[in-house]
């Protein structure tokens, strides 16, 4: 069974915050054997007490410190693939006036997450239109490949060969992006990654 990076994130800060409260407590009790002046006895219970306090403080500590370096280490990133950048893109046009194409790419510590989907948003050029669509989630590989399909233009403002489009992937996640139909900035879904801005022109369209 693969274990998702966020749970391996999660085993590696509880198991070092654990470590080190152990360490942390089993140092209150050698530190009178090294020391020259002997710090104020605290016995019995009440030192027990004490000593585990500060034992779960350190550990505490850790669990967040681990974390934050875990968080650089495991950070997610998504790419585009394809369409490239200045590229001559064949859609497929239905007959409700709607265009369709293919869109993959690459992404790393995100295959498995169960809060997080990646979305490619579309972004008209020329001729402009304001504002990102947002397509649906796109599927995921276990190996972070993943492939989905965009979709431009309506009845009234259809495809044509020559169009200009800009297209933007980004990891966001579910709750935030569910029933979000368009943005004016892809930032607007609080993306934990994105990619860079590809832009590519239409180069034909099929009638399906």
């Amino acid at each position: 069974m693969k274990l998702d990076s966020e749970l391996i994130q999660t085993i590696i800060k509880t198991a070092g915050a654990v470590l080190v409260a152990f360490l942390a407590k089993k140092g209150t009790k050698e530190i009178p054997k090294i020391t020259r002046r002997p710090r104020p006895y605290i016995g019995g219970a009440l030192g027990q007490l004490v000593g585990w306090m500060a034992a779960g403080v350190v550990g505490a500590l850790t669990f967040f410190v681990i974390g934050a370096l875990l968080s650089l280490l495991f950070r997610p990133s998504v790419a585009i693939t394809s369409p490239v950048r200045s590229q001559d893109v064949e859609v497929t046009r239905i007959d409700t006036g709607s265009a369709y194409f293919e869109v993959a790419g690459t992404s790393e510590h995100l295959a498995g997450s169960p809060e997080l989907r990646i979305y490619v948003l579309v972004h008209p050029t020329k001729p402009f239109a304001s504002g990102w669509w947002v397509q649906s989630p796109s599927a995921t590989a276990p190996d972070g490949r993943w492939e989905g399909v965009a979709w431009i233009g309506d009845p009234d403002f259809q495809a044509q060969t020559g169009d200009v489009v800009q297209i933007v992937a980004v990891a966001a996640r579910l709750e935030d992006v569910q029933a979000v139909q368009h943005v004016d900035d892809p930032k607007d879904l609080r993306p934990r990654a994105m990619s860079p801005i590809v832009e590519f022109t239409i180069g034909k369209v099929e009638e399906q």
